[in-house]
């Protein structure tokens, strides 16, 4: 009990000279009062930092710097030049020459498919663009001694058809010439081609 009341005499003794003492203890107080002060200062300096802070309004993005229309032509200029490169490598002229035109001109009339002949007597004959053969997929064939029958579907002209050689389609544009179980032969605009039979799903 003794101890208890010692120690707390000493924390009061100690409080009354930091609070009243003279000499060292007045410059500590001295100290104290500067520090704090100075806190205040710079706790209103951040605080006015902050408040203009969030008034300002930040940059738009479209203040930023834009491309001008001569760079912008120049890329739609080259995006539509690959793009008609790719159609013209994978065998469709007529889609080249349909998108480059309305590339130039979206609204307006297409174009006849159809160019005039270089060197020709008489200057603007029209050459038409060959048009590549419709895709035909093989779904089964039937051969049974010298004859031979398949159903085929054929893009633009129908699905699940009964065809033998000597069929027509696409305006006599295409002709079956033979049928066998490992590809079917047909003619297109007077050229042979061929369609492997590797999709077969079934024989009869």
């Amino acid at each position: 009990m003794d101890d208890s009341q010692g120690w707390a005499e000493s924390a009061r003794e100690l409080w009354e000279e930091l609070v009243y003492g003279e000499g060292l203890f007045r410059v500590f107080r001295l100290l104290i009062g500067i520090l704090i002060v100075v806190g205040l200062l710079w706790s209103l300096f951040v605080f006015r930092q902050l408040a203009v802070l969030g008034q300002s309004n930040p940059p738009a993005f479209s203040d930023g710097t834009q491309a001008n229309a001569e760079e912008i032509a120049k890329l739609d200029a080259l995006v539509q030049s690959y793009r008609n490169q790719a159609l013209i490598r994978s065998g469709s002229g007529q889609l080249a020459t349909l998108a480059q035109a309305a590339g130039r001109s979206p609204f307006a009339e297409p174009p006849s498919l159809a160019v005039p002949v270089a060197g020709t007597s008489r200057p603007g004959t029209p050459l038409p663009i060959e048009v590549p053969p419709p895709n035909i997929l093989v779904k089964a064939v039937m051969v049974l001694g010298n004859a031979s029958v398949a159903v085929v579907d054929i893009d633009g002209i129908g699905q699940n058809l009964v065809v033998r050689p000597g069929y027509t389609f696409s305006g006599k544009r295409g002709k079956i010439l033979a049928i066998n179980p490992q590809k079917l032969v047909f003619l297109w605009n007077g050229k042979k081609q061929e369609t492997l039979a590797t999709s077969l799903l079934g024989g009869f």
